[in-house]
């Protein structure tokens, strides 16, 4: 755990890294964070700077399957999912895509790379460090930043 925590600043690089790629482009006044656990940390983190910058964007954080009745037709979605198997993620990136949502992958593999892969979706597919995944923040809150 030592390591993993003087090694954390590197997560940023290698989030940021891996989204380098990774465009979408849309008039969006709506964020909306798919992920149970570890995966939603990113979000409640942007959700609390978002109150002290006044960020236009409104965040909201799903933790469930499916996506929530009332959420804007100009919402981007993240489905956010560290081993890209948890079944709510990857519940809640079907319904985007059956409501013609944008959505935003991020995955170190499993079913929801596969996903995206098929679906030509944008996919941020952060290292598989083989760390614990909610040790795996910086990857993960860097590769929301890093996509534009």
């Amino acid at each position: 755990m030592r390591k993993v925590i003087m090694d954390f600043p590197k997560q940023f690089a290698g989030g940021l890294d891996a989204a380098k790629d990774v465009r979408i482009i849309g008039d969006f006044n709506q964020l909306i964070f798919c992920g149970m656990g570890g995966s939603a940390l990113p979000a409640e983190i942007l959700k609390i700077l978002r109150g002290f910058y006044e960020w236009p964007l409104a965040i909201k954080i799903h933790k469930g399957y499916g996506l929530p009745a009332r959420i804007s037709p100009k919402a981007l979605v993240f489905a956010i999912s560290y081993s890209g198997n948890t079944e709510e993620t990857i519940s809640s990136y079907e319904e985007a895509k059956k409501r013609n949502l944008p959505v935003i992958g991020i995955a170190t593999g499993g079913k929801l790379t596969e996903l995206c892969e098929r679906d030509k979706t944008p996919l941020v597919k952060i290292p598989a460090t083989g760390i614990q995944p909610r040790s795996a923040l910086g990857f993960r809150l860097a590769a929301t930043q890093g996509t534009s």
